[in-house]
């Protein structure tokens, strides 16, 4: 423990809790805290998959919890907001950053926050339950259930990048994108699907469909179905 009022370190190998009133961290390899109040680390290991380097597994993370799993990281990026308040329960290499109020419940290598760490932008209380290398970026408010590959919110550095697409919803499946801007839509399952630029709408299931620049629109199964520049269509 280094400066960390009410600071606990219960059984971890070479860990730490710095600046980080009120910290504990219960057990593990090489878990760190820094500049987390309030915070809870139960277990896991730090060690990147070479197992070469190590990651500090909670930083500027106030109020936020790690139950276990390997590589799992809550912090806040290079610029804010902060990620306060945030969960991940297990799993590995799974990410929160500056993303406030956010939860990845376990999977691999599932993210929440932007493309760009770098940029003062996250998502705001999103949920992960599961799933591998799912993402919600600059998408506050939004929901991937499980699956793998599937995307919600902007894949880009570019400094006139579109907006993330909140409170939209991928229950499942297979690289399936809810992107530019589309605000409250929806996929369910289903491999391929993508909807751009496309405010509340919604893709039930099936392949390889795509509703671009459109609004208020739905497809509900089959295969390679498009819906281009219209409104409540089905």
């Amino acid at each position: 423990e280094y400066e960390s009022t009410g600071g606990f370190i219960g059984g971890t190998y070479d860990g730490y809790v710095t600046r980080s009133p009120y910290g504990s961290i219960v057990g593990g390899y090489k878990m760190r805290m820094l500049d987390s109040e309030n915070s809870f680390i139960g277990g896991g290991d730090s060690r990147n998959a070479n197992n070469s380097e190590y990651s500090v597994p909670m930083s500027l993370a106030p109020n936020s919890a790690i139950v276990g799993g390997r590589g799992n990281v809550i912090s806040t990026g290079t610029t804010k907001p902060v990620t306060s308040g945030s969960f991940i329960g297990g799993g590995t290499f799974n990410t929160i950053k500056s993303s406030a109020h956010s939860v990845i419940v376990g999977g691999y290598e599932n993210t929440i926050g932007d493309y760009d760490a770098g940029k003062a932008s996250g998502s705001r209380a999103a949920t992960i339950v599961g799933g591998e290398e799912n993402s919600i970026l600059i998408s506050p408010y939004s929901f991937i259930g499980g699956g793998f590959n599937n995307t919600i919110g902007v894949e880009s550095s570019l400094d006139n990048r579109s907006h993330g697409s909140i409170y939209s919803a991928i229950v499942g499946g297979y690289n399936n994108d809810i992107k530019g801007a589309s605000t409250g839509s929806f996929i369910g399952v289903g491999w391929a699907n993508d909807i751009d630029k496309s405010n509340f709408s919604l893709i039930l299931g099936g392949t390889s469909h795509n509703i671009i620049s459109s609004s208020h629109s739905m497809i509900g199964a089959g295969e390679s179905l498009n819906i281009f520049d219209s409104v409540n269509s089905a």
